[in-house]
């Protein structure tokens, strides 16, 4: 008896969770005709891009390697970080640092038109420093810094799942001259 109380109450959490709008992080709604895309970094190595291509293979769409295969590029770009100090302790070591990550992306159509973008996304995150601990604290940054290029990679994801798809074929229609 109990188990089937049990197994009741997991089926409704679901059938709530679900009614909700509930989904996994890294799951997003990506609408059909944004399914198959062809993703670009402008660094082979870029950590946003493998985090971006990993969101978009979950999610469902299909990247390919050749852009003529693809309606729709997806270029990420000018990624860059920065590391300022914010404050000193009375030995003028820096206390607290403060890291900023960059990114640009747009969007082109298989004629290289761009038809979305280009959109400069940034993340910023602040940390204590201990001079004592050095080799904690950069692995520290280390971590914080995955995570600042994942936060940007769900920017962009969350940006390109929230894209309606009429509005890129109306940019297509007024950059390619055809009437509206």
């Amino acid at each position: 008896m109990a188990k089937r109380v049990l197994s009741l109450f997991l089926v409704a959490s679901l059938v709530t969770l679900g009614a909700c709008g509930f989904q996994l992080r890294g799951a997003y709604q990506v609408p059909s005709n944004l399914r198959t895309l062809h993703l670009v970094g402008e660094t082979p190595a870029s950590p946003i891009v493998s985090h971006l291509r990993r969101s978009m293979l979950s999610s469902g769409v299909t990247l390919v390697d050749n852009q003529t295969e693809a309606p729709y590029t997806l270029y990420v770009s000018r990624e860059r970080s920065e590391k300022r100090s914010l404050s000193v302790d009375s030995l003028a070591a820096a206390a607290e640092f403060q890291l900023r990550q960059f990114a640009s992306f747009e969007i082109r159509d298989q004629a290289d038109q761009l038809v979305l973008g280009p959109h400069e996304l940034i993340t910023e995150r602040n940390f204590q420093n201990d001079i004592n601990n050095v080799v904690g604290k950069r692995d520290e940054e280390r971590l914080i810094r995955q995570e600042m290029h994942a936060q940007l990679a769900r920017q962009i994801m969350r940006r390109y799942q929230s894209i309606d798809p009429a509005q890129l074929n109306q940019a297509n229609s007024l950059s390619s001259g055809s009437p509206r």
